[in-house]
């Protein structure tokens, strides 16, 4: 079942009266009742899963809105722009290492004042007790917002996903995709024109944060995040991408 007649069936479960059709849920990432949230796993799941259709997860809480609440994310999700010039950000050349480097990265949920009734089958009329509520996934470097993200990215989009059960020995290699490392924030956002890859092994949230941002930013046929986080150069050399590995963007 996927993610909007999930939402659709507990909607319906919660409320005993809520019969909302799952198309009008289909850019929902949560939903809050009374003192319950069910939330989409995309919110809390690395992008590496190989999860073809994420559930749902239950929280005790509410979002301080009256009545059923759907939230979703906002169409154009922003981002702030470098805090330093493109001639100021240095992107070194990658050497092979493995490393997370986006240690401060954080998420945040906050509202925006766009909230509009839901429709729902029981009247047939805009009704006053459902509600489609914008809702904001932030990003933070440690105090310092960084932007929003729309994490349904993910699902319309899906980044290719690659493991590597080889046996390879780990040394050199990484000359081998001529590559830049990306270990700020800053270095994300003025992203070079050549294959980078992102130090975030076996940080989940900065992944999550990270792949969004990419798929906002055009990258959805060239973001390659690595599963279980360890890398192979020589077999990213070897494989048979399109398009080429010289744009590409490397999440470990």
């Amino acid at each position: 079942m996927d993610r909007a007649h999930s939402f659709a069936c507990l909607a319906m479960f919660e409320s005993g009266r809520f019969n909302i059709h799952p198309d009008q849920l289909g850019d929902v990432i949560a939903f809050s009742y009374e003192r319950s949230i069910f939330a989409s796993e995309l919110l809390y799941y690395d992008p590496g899963s190989h999860r073809h259709y994420p559930g749902i997860h239950y929280l005790v809480g509410n979002t301080g809105h009256a009545g059923m609440v759907f939230m979703v994310p906002p169409r154009e999700p922003r981002t702030r722009q470098s805090r330093h010039g493109a001639s100021t950000v240095t992107h070194q050349e990658y050497s092979g290492e493995q490393e997370d480097t986006f240690n401060d990265t954080s998420l945040h949920l906050s509202f925006t004042d766009w909230k509009v009734p839901l429709g729902w089958e029981h009247t047939g009329d805009i009704d006053q007790e459902a509600f489609l509520l914008e809702t904001l996934v932030s990003v933070r470097d440690g105090e310092t917002w960084v932007g929003d993200i729309d994490v349904l990215g993910i699902e319309r989009n899906r980044p290719e996903i690659i493991s590597f059960p080889c046996k390879c020995e780990e040394t050199g290699g990484p000359t081998m995709i001529n590559a830049v490392s990306i270990r700020t924030w800053d270095q994300f956002l003025d992203q070079p024109r050549r294959t980078a890859v992102l130090q975030t092994k076996e940080n989940g949230m900065a992944r999550l944060a990270a792949v969004p941002m990419l798929l906002q930013q055009g990258y959805s046929s060239s973001t390659i995040v690595v599963k279980d986080g360890r890398a192979c150069w020589k077999c990213v050399g070897e494989q048979d991408l399109d398009p080429p590995l010289t744009h590409y963007r490397i999440i470990l």
